[in-house]
């Protein structure tokens, strides 16, 4: 393995530390198998930091303020490969955190992390079970959130399930086409599941094949039954990937597309562009979009907690908060006003999340249908799952008639 793979791992967490996001790295120039190494230990430590905080507490035992938050992370990336990896030889775990240490810790801490880490290393590790947020590394505030709409067994089990890496899913969007893999779905669209060490270059500039969860595929065929809309709107739409999967619903179907800049329309434009599909493009924020058409079809995958993918977005489980929650809820919501304002009579609201919190799915449509001359026509909510499905809601809201 490349020696600086480790090297660019702590790079990029201690970027992590400081801005709380992940900083793109271009890795062209290493190796699959150091790419590989790097992305699993960056988002691996982000997604157990809180475990191995209280591992560091327990084995170093030293207070959280004897060593500053960028030598703290030298033993973090030590005992996320030495507890949560494998194969990783535990000698090169010690030699390469003290050549870390070398040059990121100050002179006189080397020799303590060389011999801190030589002494405990070869000790296992004991989480406390009955401390959910230690155990399974995530805020008290979201497991309180999950316990109240849960039984414990399924709290358990979903943050469990948010822990683990699933293989990419391929969408074929060509009855004639088959990806390599499992089939995990068959309705409109068929999904496959990649095999392990199975590439995503074979399907990535193939127009008959997107890269795309089950969940919302699964979602959006249950929405579109028994409807037929001839005007479309996706309000929130790069990268588009529920547009074109409603677009292959609905052929038929003129398109419209917005998102707040020009970044995320330039890769909206793109994608469209590769799979041969016309719409009418803007950029303005969701909730203020203005347009001189009504459609009967309007698409709100809104931004929410990402509490339904937290498998794939490590980092994100960190930024769940009560502030956080409720400005997201205040911006679903203002967008649900906005989408109803340009909703034709009869016409259909989707809206949809990859949460799996009650404020931001249940109760946020049944606020909005009170609040709106709204129905709700059907609600569909997936929990994440060990086949690798997404956590995710979906709901069709209709605009009653005058």
């Amino acid at each position: 393995m490349n020696k600086k793979a480790r090297e660019i791992s702590y790079t990029i967490l201690r970027k992590w530390q400081k801005k709380k996001n992940i900083i793109d790295k271009d890795f062209k120039n290493l190796s699959e198998k150091d790419t590989c190494f790097i992305k699993e230990v960056i988002f691996g430590t982000i997604r157990s930091y809180l475990s191995l905080t209280s591992i560091y507490r327990e084995k170093i035992n030293k207070r959280p303020t004897y060593l500053e938050p960028s030598e703290r992370l030298i033993f973090y990336i030590a005992f996320y490969q030495r507890y949560f990896m494998s194969k990783v030889p535990i000698y090169a775990i010690v030699n390469e955190s003290v050549n870390l240490a070398k040059k990121y810790a100050r002179p006189f801490l080397v020799s303590f992390f060389n011999a801190a880490l030589r002494k405990v290393i070869n000790k296992e590790i004991d989480l406390p079970e009955d401390n959910l947020s230690i155990f399974y590394s995530y805020p008290k505030y979201l497991i309180d959130l999950l316990l109240k709409q849960y039984d414990l067994s399924t709290v358990k089990r979903i943050l469990s399930t948010q822990n683990h890496f699933f293989l990419p899913m391929i969408r074929i969007r060509d009855e004639k086409e088959k990806a390599k893999g499992l089939l995990i779905y068959k309705g409109k669209s068929k999904v496959y599941q990649l095999e392990k060490d199975q590439g995503l270059n074979e399907y990535l500039n193939v127009a008959s094949c997107y890269v795309q969860n089950v969940t919302p595929v699964f979602l959006i065929e249950k929405l579109s039954q028994n409807f037929q809309p001839k005007m479309m709107l996706d309000l929130c739409s790069s990268p588009g990937g529920k547009l074109i999967l409603a677009h292959d619903i609905f052929p038929n179907a003129k398109i419209y597309a917005n998102d707040i800049s020009r970044k995320k329309i330039d890769l909206l434009r793109s994608n469209l562009k590769k799979y041969a599909i016309q719409a009418n493009l803007s950029i303005s924020q969701g909730q203020s979009y203005k347009s001189q058409e009504n459609f009967d079809l309007i698409i709100l995958d809104v931004p929410c907690s990402n509490s339904g993918v937290l498998h794939k977005r490590a980092e994100a489980r960190w930024r769940i908060t009560e502030k956080r929650l409720e400005q997201l809820n205040e911006l679903q919501f203002q967008l649900i006003k906005n989408a109803y304002a340009l909703l034709e009579n009869g016409g259909q609201i989707w809206y949809m999340t990859c949460s799996i919190l009650e404020d931001e799915n249940e109760k946020m449509i049944e606020r909005a249908a009170k609040e709106f001359h709204l129905e709700i026509v059907k609600t569909e909510k997936i929990i994440p799952n060990m086949q690798g499905w997404d956590g995710g809601f979906a709901c069709s809201l209709r605009k009653k008639e005058n």
